[in-house]
């Protein structure tokens, strides 16, 4: 007899689709980590803090779950792929120093991840606190 026809079945169909509705969830959610990040980063005015906030957008994006790390990572990837040409098209960069700012973007994108899988029990403002330390010790409270 052809198709589904047990219970075990129908069972994995719903659990297929409990999987599928929480993976939406995730995606959704790391899409908006990454986007309040963008916004808060942009809004404050404050200068070599885009370490701090790539990597907070990574590491929340990633406590939601796989599904979250893999839009963070495909995202941030995406985002620095477009970043390297407009540095050197529209910022007049040359090859040299827009790679290493890619090449930079990337791995702090990738440290936020790890921070997440590693250190879940803290906030993203205290696990990357030492990029935001170390750039600009005068950022006030209210942007952590």
């Amino acid at each position: 007899m052809g198709g589904i026809t047990n219970f075990e079945s129908n069972l994995t169909r719903r659990n297929l689709l409990g999987d599928t509705a929480d993976n939406i969830r995730q995606i959704k959610g790391a899409v908006s980590d990454m986007y309040k990040e963008y916004k808060l980063m942009k809004s404050h005015g404050y200068k070599y803090l885009d370490d701090y906030y790539h990597c907070k957008a990574n590491y929340n994006a990633t406590k939601r779950g796989t599904a979250g790390e893999k839009t963070a990572e495909i995202a941030g990837d995406i985002k620095e792929s477009f970043d390297y040409y407009r540095n050197i098209y529209y910022r007049k960069m040359n090859k040299q120093d827009a790679g290493i700012d890619y090449i930079n973007d990337i791995s702090i994108n990738q440290l936020g991840r790890n921070k997440a899988k590693y250190n879940s029990q803290l906030s993203a403002q205290d696990a990357c606190a030492e990029l935001r330390d170390n750039n600009n010790r005068s950022l006030p409270k209210k942007y952590w």
